[in-house]
């Protein structure tokens, strides 16, 4: 069978790339399964050299700017699924998906796309595939309500996460950034967004900081809405871009903090229980349905930076309850997003997709 996956801008700081990157190292080894890829670039694309994907670049974009690549975009997916015989077009964005099922006809496809995100607008041209996998039971919540999606077309399923991680010394890892063993250290991981809470977690740190000096916060990601050379000003604030591999990172840090306002369910929440490290995050969408405050992990309302600033407090100063909620987090993570089940699951999605068409 012969899948087809597209999706934009294919960089480390992105989760729907990570989520890919699983995905493909799967199937590639599976031999029931030709897996093909389109994109339109990306830092992270040098990786799917090591593994059997055919990738086929074709320029797209995110947002208004598809309106330039519109037809020439649909010329040339058109082309490629008559041209490698696809099966099934699998999208991660809805450009792509919205172009995929327009033509979905004519190219005797199946559709599926992987609703990654809590999306808003473009009502009547959005999620037509044939089957929508919802990332949480918030986007599956958002789809119902907010586009009209009949729920038997959605599937929730949690990202999946590959267990096997490379973990370093703590000791070693903090010398390695030149930080103190004595040294606190909060971890931010992901695109530097003011939607990801960015704001006022750099005001939380900062008052804490006036009160703590032997706390830090390392800082790695892509930077869109804020210049690392203006933040990495205050001393106590390691700024880095984003990177293949974020193992030294997690084992240099005492706690992981996303304080999103909107979150469908992020991979740095799952990296964060793998690393055995406590999570603080905000009440909202998927980090509220996976964290349970006080039980494995921390939750502040969304956008409260007092709120905020309290959670990192009391990280710091209860190591017990710390331990006790990564070690509970840690736990869950395994349960709940085993990447072989994972790719079970969409693998007899994919058979029934394709059973359709016989």
């Amino acid at each position: 069978m012969r899948i087809l996956h597209i999706s934009p801008d294919f960089n480390y700081s992105c989760g729907v790339s990570k989520y890919l990157s699983i995905l493909f190292k799967e199937f590639s080894e599976d031999q029931e399964f030709e897996i093909h890829f389109i994109s339109n670039g990306g830092d992270k694309l040098k990786e799917l050299k090591k593994i059997n994907i055919h990738l086929k670049l074709i320029p797209f974009s995110k947002g208004f700017n598809n309106l330039f690549y519109l037809n020439s975009f649909k010329k040339s997916l058109q082309e490629y699924i008559h041209k490698n015989e696809i099966d099934i077009v699998h999208s991660h964005h809805r450009f792509p998906e919205y172009v995929a099922t327009t033509i979905s006809h004519e190219c005797k496809i199946k559709t599926i796309s992987t609703v990654h995100s809590l999306t808003k607008g473009f009502k009547k041209i959005s999620f037509r595939s044939d089957y929508l996998i919802a990332v949480s039971n918030s986007v599956k919540n958002h789809l119902k309500s907010y586009y009209g999606i009949d729920e038997n077309r959605i599937i929730t399923k949690y990202n999946p996460i590959n267990a096997e991680i490379k973990s370093i010394d703590k000791k070693e890892a903090k010398k390695k950034f030149g930080l103190s063993e004595n040294d606190f250290i909060f971890l931010y991981v992901g695109t530097v967004l003011k939607r990801k809470g960015f704001d006022i977690l750099i005001e939380a740190f900062n008052k804490l900081n006036t009160i703590n000096k032997n706390i830090k916060l390392l800082v790695v990601g892509s930077w869109e809405d804020y210049n690392k050379n203006i933040v990495g000003r205050n001393k106590n604030i390691l700024c880095h871009d984003a990177v293949k591999d974020v193992s030294g990172f997690y084992s240099a840090a005492d706690a992981v903090v996303l304080p999103s306002r909107i979150e469908s369910f992020p991979f740095v929440m799952l990296e964060a229980g793998l690393y055995n490290l406590p999570f603080i995050g905000s009440r909202t969408g998927g980090i509220e349905e996976l964290i349970e405050n006080k039980v494995n992990g921390l939750l502040f309302e969304n956008g409260n930076m007092n709120e905020l600033l309290k959670c990192m407090s009391e990280i710091i100063s209860h190591e017990r309850d710390r331990m006790l909620f990564a070690d509970q987090l840690h736990k869950k993570v395994i349960e709940l997003t085993d990447v072989h089940k994972y790719c079970i699951d969409l693998k007899n999605i994919y058979n029934g997709l394709q059973s359709e068409n016989i």
